[in-house]
Order: C-alpha cells, then structure tokens, then sequence
C-alpha cells in the first residue's frame, strides 16, 4: 500500500501489534482528564435545565420507551438522582464523563490509525475546542451519551474488521444496541455502517458471517424499545412526524450545512474535511467502511431533514483522520514551513477553542455573553438568544414553582382538596414536581409528550389551575377560567418568560373525556 499522506496504510499493523502499552494511553487519558476539568467548574453555574427535569421526571417513572426518546437517559438521570440527590454537578457527571470518553477514544484512534504526537494532540484540541460538544457535555442531555456511543463504536468496528474476533463484534453488537437505547436515530449510524461495509470488500472479507452477529445483538436495543411502543400505539412516530412538521421542515439543507461548519468550529473544518477525504480513498483499508457511513448519514438527514446538531456523533473518528492526515502532509513540508504549519494549527484551535467555551459554557454571567454577542450577530438579524437559547432554558423554573405554589395557597382548603394542576409543557410539569413545595402539593399532569400517557390525575378535580395556556384554549373545556398571577423570568427563553396561571372550573366534559384534547406530542404552539 503506498505511502499516501492522505490515507492509513500503517492502520492493521498497528491494531496487529496490540499497540495498547501505557504510554499509548498517556496522551489519550491526558485529554480527557482535561475534558473533565474543563467542564467541572462550570456545572453548576446557572441552574437546571428544562430537558434534566423532564429527564427526571422521565426516570422516576421507569420505563422501556417514552414518546421523544428511548429509556437510557431517563435511567441514567435516575441513578444520579439516587446517588446525588439534588444536586446539579451529580445530574451532570455522567455527561461530562461521556465527553471524556469520546475524546479518549478519539486521540487513541488518531493514534491506532499511525498518528504520531501531533496528530494525537490535534485530534484532542479539536475535540475540546468543537462548541457542540462543549454545550452537551454540560448538561444532561441524549446527544452526549449518542456521540460517545458512536466514538466507541467506530473504534470497535476498526478493531473487529483488523482482528476478527467474536467477542469484539459482539461487543460492538452490545455498543450498538446500546446507542438504539440511548436513541432511535442511531439505526441511521448503524445503516451507514452496514453499507460501507458492503461497499469495501476488504472490510466484506474480514467481517464475515461475524457483522451479522454483531448487528443481531445491535438490534436488540430497538426490540427492547419496541415492546413499549406497540402496546402504547407507536408515540414516538407520531412525534416525529410531527417534529418534522413543526421544527424540522423549516431547517433548509444549506443551513443544516452551515451548522456542521459553525457547531463543530470553522477553524475545524479543514481538519475533519480532510479526514474524511482520506477516509474515503481505496488505499484507506477498513478506515474507508466510516467515511461512507457518514456520507450515508448526511445523506438521511439531509432527506429527512434535520438539525445540524444530528450529525454530532459521526465527526470523531473524521477528526482522528484528519489529524493523521495533516499530520503527514505538514510532515512532507520543509522544516520551517512544516513547523510554522504546527504552531498555527495548534494556535488557531486553542484560541477558536477559548472563544467557543465562553459561548457554549457557563463561564461568564449570562446577561455578559447576551450583550457581548448582540452587536456581531445584530447586523444577520440575529438575537443573542438564538446563539445562547440552550443557557436561558436554566432559568425561571424556581420561580414558577413559587408563583404557582402561592396561587394553589390562594385557593378555599375545599379547592385545594379537589385540585389539579395542568401543566401545557413537560418542562413545566417536570419543575413543579422537582422543587419542593410548602405543605400539601396537588396531582401535577399535563398532555405534553409522555406526561399523557402518564395519565389525568387519580381523581376527578373541581378545581384546575392550569400553567401556560392562553385563555381561550381553556374555554374550550372550562365554564370558568380566571388568571390569577404570571410567572416570569427576565432571563428565561421566550415561551417561559411571562407565563400564565390560570383557576379553571365547570367542566364541560367530564375530566378523562376531556383529558384527549389536552394531547401534544409536538413542540409548536396550539394543542
């Protein structure tokens, strides 16, 4: 195989000899302890985020499936509530874990593809330094557990096609069943693979009867998911038929384009550009099964229509093979050019790195970040919000609790006795059943995703005091409907910052009957 500074001819020696001696792992286990430090100081800045306490409430009611998404999330949140209770840095760890992970994994690939320590230490900054990946790994949230699935699933097909070994496809089998649990979109990674596979004869030969063992066990998360959705009449394809409708379709394909350049940071892109081209050269060996699974993956989400963060879990081994791939074409330069060419790379990483952290982490107080982006993103007609809109969903939960609390108080003792309180959005459902409430706190149901399945409440109220309706979607089931108090947040996003609580009464279908037209499993506006 030549020597082509855009391909991985040394990758199966490597995986041949077992490079895995510890000081392989120096560099790998370097980074993603800087991972977590990175993270750490951070997690606890704001507050808790709409999606961690919907996350909770999720994993307090154990399942194999909700409506927007499968059970390991909702899981994992409930071990770090049993573990931490309340607190927010236990919640955020195992996010923050998962971002270590994927950065181990991707420097010891850069490594295992023939990098040398440049190519090790490119790779690890472009993974510090992409924005998307600082932002999910700061919270709890699916797509944080997703790419780190994915890293570690790219590293053990590599393995698995070099070595041939039963156990290493079944262990991507267990990684791949994993991510279906984690979520749906994941079959969209495993498609990708098992088409560069068929497309790379070599990596046809190599995988054998054995591909089909480990995508056997890979499909056993989706069957997992499977025996809850039948029974509850498929949710989640209606949820995304609808999410498609409401948010996806209004996502054109070259904004979704644009995003894979902003969210992975520009000063990347022609570091996993070219990884990607290298990928997907013949010379590539197996490394090439990856470059076509993430051209299949781009391409259904391209169709399908997507946001740009979807495509997050395929860029880590691209940016392993694009740190390998600039690391042999500085190494053909002349010993001033290539050094200057080392030395501008790692500069313009670490600096864009720097400038990303300040927006995707909590570094500085919210209102700052807001006021230092507005007058570059004004002249787009874009708001800082828009840039920072994840940052402002931690905050205002507390206080609608309060609000809502005082309005229950308000209310007769007989009221309160008979009283439910309706929530329009899980977020809002989800933080009035996690901050604690003075005395008695009322049934708390709302029709927003899996909150309807969970059901309307034990038993048939008189009273309803609803949070996040307009009125007149109230008097379609309520004689009487009275705002009592607005729940509001300066800095909560749009939706949340002046929300209304309203007293309902007269039913004009009895409550269960009723309970139907209160259903949404989407995110726009209306019921």
């Amino acid at each position: 195989m030549r020597n082509d500074p855009m391909s991985f001819p040394n990758f199966r020696n490597k995986m041949a000899q077992g490079s895995t001696s510890i000081d392989r792992w120096r560099i790998p286990i370097g980074f993603a302890i800087a991972k977590v430090i990175l993270h750490i100081p951070f997690l606890g800045r704001y507050g808790i985020h709409g999606d961690e306490l919907y996350f909770l409430a999720c994993g307090s009611r154990p399942a194999l499936g909700y409506v927007d998404h499968p059970p390991l999330v909702p899981m994992v949140a409930a071990l770090a509530r049993l573990f931490g209770g309340h607190s927010l840095v236990a919640l955020r760890i195992p996010s923050v874990l998962a971002g270590a992970v994927t950065v181990l994994i991707t420097v010891r690939l850069a490594q295992e593809l023939g990098g040398q320590r440049f190519s090790a230490w490119v790779a690890g900054i472009a993974m510090l330094a992409a924005p998307m990946y600082l932002r999910m790994n700061a919270i709890l949230c699916i797509p944080a557990f997703e790419v780190a699935i994915a890293a570690v699933g790219a590293w053990l097909l590599l393995r698995a096609l070099a070595n041939g070994r039963a156990w290493q496809w079944a262990a991507l089998g267990a990684v791949g069943a994993l991510g279906l649990l984690a979520k749906h979109s994941m079959i969209f990674w495993l498609l990708g693979v098992a088409v560069g596979v068929s497309l790379t004869p070599q990596a046809r030969r190599q995988g054998g009867w054995l591909i089909w063992l480990g995508a056997g066990i890979a499909l056993l998360g989706l069957g997992a998911n499977l025996l809850w959705q039948i029974p509850h009449g498929w949710p989640s394809l209606e949820f995304y038929r609808l999410i498609r409708q409401d948010q996806l379709m209004g996502i054109p394909p070259w904004l979704f384009l644009l995003g894979q350049l902003v969210y992975l940071n520009p000063i990347s892109a022609p570091l996993w550009l070219s990884g990607l081209w290298a990928a997907l050269q013949r010379s590539s060996g197996n490394a090439r099964v990856l470059g076509i699974a993430y051209l299949v993956w781009l391409a259904i989400l391209l169709v399908t229509r997507a946001k740009p963060y979807y495509l997050a879990p395929a860029y880590p081994p691209l940016i392993a093979f694009g740190a390998v791939a600039s690391e042999r074409w500085i190494s053909r330069r002349s010993v001033r050019a290539a050094a200057w060419a080392r030395r501008g790379l790692v500069a313009g990483l670490t600096a864009s790195g720097i400038a990303c952290a300040l927006i995707a982490l909590p570094v500085l107080p919210l209102p700052v970040v807001d006021g230092l982006l507005r007058p570059v993103v004004a002249p787009f007609g874009v708001r800082p919000m828009d840039l920072t809109f994840e940052h402002h969903l931690e905050f205002g939960w507390a206080e609608e609790r309060n609000t809502v609390s005082r309005a229950f108080r308000a209310l007769s003792q007989e009221d309160q006795r008979h009283c439910v309180i309706l929530a329009k959005s899980y977020t809002q459902a989800a933080a009035l059943e996690y901050f604690a409430w003075d005395g008695t706190r009322p049934p708390i149901v709302s029709g927003h995703m899996t909150y309807y399945l969970w059901g309307p409440g034990p038993f048939e109220p008189e009273t309803v005091l609803a949070v996040g309706f307009e009125p007149m979607e109230l008097r379609r089931t309520f004689a009487e409907v009275v705002e009592v108090a607005r729940v509001g947040h300066p800095l909560a996003v749009d939706s949340e910052r002046y929300v209304g609580v309203h007293v309902c009464r007269g039913l004009l279908l009895p409550w269960r009957q009723a309970w139907p037209s209160f259903k949404r499993f989407r995110f726009g506006p209306g019921l």
